[in-house]
Parts: structure tokens; C-alpha cells; sequence
């Protein structure tokens, strides 16, 4: 419970920050997306989140999924 807590606060804050940008700071993505990304990397279903409670965190990982280059964790893994 308490990690819980840590994690939807830490998401809400996110959540916030992308209101009315596409990417954390802007409309490109940073060193700050690509860091978000590591907490985000492997499928929705191994989240710790509530998804219909972060709808700005999920389109946003949405469009980092569709950045050319992006690939799902378990297919970079040998």
C-alpha cells in the first residue's frame, strides 16, 4: 500500500505535466521522456497503474511507442 501510494502520486504529477504537451517538456521528446520510458518499458499489463486514471500517461506512451527506432522490451530481450 504504501509503495502504491508513492507510484499513483508519482503518476499524477506526470499525468499534470503533460496537459497540453505531447512529450514531457514540449512537443519533442527529451532526455526526461527517455527516462519516464524505463518505468514504462515493458506491457501495460505489468504496470502497477490504474490506466483509465492516467489517460495523458497512456498517450504518451503511445506516441513514444511510435517514435521509428522504439521497440517492446521482451523483443530486445535475447
Amino acid at each position: 500500500a504504501f509503495f502504491r501510494a508513492r507510484v499513483d502520486a508519482a503518476f499524477a504529477v506526470v499525468e499534470a505535466q503533460l496537459d497540453g504537451r505531447d512529450f514531457l517538456t514540449g512537443d519533442a521528446p527529451t532526455i526526461a521522456d527517455i527516462s519516464l520510458q524505463g518505468y514504462l518499458h515493458y506491457p501495460p499489463a505489468e504496470w502497477p497503474l490504474d490506466h483509465a486514471r492516467f489517460p495523458r500517461v497512456m498517450a504518451w506512451r503511445d506516441r513514444f511507442a511510435a517514435m521509428a527506432g522504439y521497440a517492446p522490451a521482451y523483443a530486445l530481450l535475447p
